[in-house]
């Protein structure tokens, strides 16, 4: 989570659908980085659901510059954070 608020405050438009719609595989990467070296897995999965995301967004809002407001990114994000971090794994 550290690294999307950085992202943001360094000006990536990452609250922007059209951004999201056009994103490549560099700039996902370099947004969810992390301080290891092993790579996130799934990633040209999550740049599709992303890219996919991002043009039902300006779809439905008919508009190319569709934008959410910061606040409500980060809230969601906190949101799926604490389901995450609460949630009980079964046991195999």
């Amino acid at each position: 989570m550290m690294y999307i608020l950085l992202t943001l405050q360094a000006g990536t438009p990452v609250t922007d659908a059209s951004y999201f719609a056009s994103l490549t595989l560099p700039q996902l990467s370099d947004i969810l980085r992390s301080d290891s070296s092993v790579e996130m897995p799934m990633m040209e999965e999550r740049l599709k659901n992303l890219r996919e995301a991002g043009k039902v967004l300006i779809e439905v809002s008919g508009s190319p510059s569709t934008e959410f407001s910061p606040e409500l990114f980060f809230k969601h994000q906190v949101f799926v954070a604490q389901v995450i971090d609460n949630a009980v794994v079964p046991v195999t």
